[in-house]
Formats: structure tokens, C-alpha cells, sequence
């Protein structure tokens, strides 16, 4: 495997790694947001009653359980479907 040298963590939840030459390394683009959910449920914490303000505040993650797994939408602040 290749060393990563950049990784990039979107506002939507996932992460991008790259190595030198700028390829991305799929193996190693674990989404930040669920590595987040993960710790927050070792700690027993009730993860789908937190309001999540994703990075540069204008997107809202709303947390679900599918299929066994948890996971997340992300929407903008400002849309009242939320």
C-alpha cells in the first residue's frame, strides 16, 4: 500500500486520501463521520437525538439506522424537510 500524504475531510462525512502522486487510496477512506458515530456509541450516547453541524455550518447530519449499520443524510441547514 502506498503511504497517503494528503487526506481531505468533507463536509459531507467521508474522507479522501491521496498519495504523492495523487491518487486516491480507497482502502484507507474510512468516512470521518462514522468513525465519529462509532466513539460516541462506546460511550453509550443516543447518537440520533444530536443535531450535527457539519463543517462550515451550512450542511446538517441527521443520523439513521439501515440495514444493521448506521448512517447519515446531509442536507442543508436551511431546508425545512429536516
Amino acid at each position: 500500500m502506498k503511504q497517503p500524504v494528503k487526506i481531505k475531510f468533507g463536509a459531507n462525512g467521508n474522507t479522501m486520501v491521496f498519495d504523492a502522486d495523487g491518487n486516491q487510496i480507497p482502502e484507507l477512506q474510512h468516512p470521518w463521520f462514522r468513525a465519529y458515530i462509532n466513539f460516541l456509541k462506546a460511550y453509550n450516547v443516543d447518537i440520533e437525538k444530536i443535531d450535527y453541524e457539519m463543517p462550515g455550518s451550512a450542511l446538517k447530519a441527521t443520523v439513521t439506522k439501515e440495514d444493521k449499520h448506521w448512517d447519515w443524510t446531509v442536507k442543508s441547514r436551511w431546508d425545512n424537510a429536516l
